[in-house]
């Protein structure tokens, strides 16, 4: 279980949000994400689990969220992924 956690603290490369969604979220495993995909106007996440991969990528890739929310309104994996550093 140890290392099952670890797994999930590691740096999420820019172009693994897809995959580490699909890795930390089971049920979506078979969904089909693209990079255009709200992850909210979709109903892919629900809030809880979006805040959660927030706080991931607040985290784990200095990912700033009041940077996010000045300019963007939505949870779009391809505006996620710039946000990251």
């Amino acid at each position: 279980k140890l290392l099952k956690k670890f797994r999930y603290m590691v740096k999420i490369k820019k172009i693994d949000i897809i995959s580490y969604i699909k890795r930390k979220f089971k049920y979506l495993k078979n969904t089909k994400i693209t990079k255009k995909s709200d992850l909210l106007g979709e109903n892919i996440l629900d809030s809880l689990e979006l805040m959660e991969l927030i706080s991931d990528l607040e985290k784990n890739n200095k990912f700033d969220i009041k940077k996010y929310n000045k300019k963007n309104n939505h949870f779009k994996i391809e505006t996620l992924e710039k946000y990251c550093k």
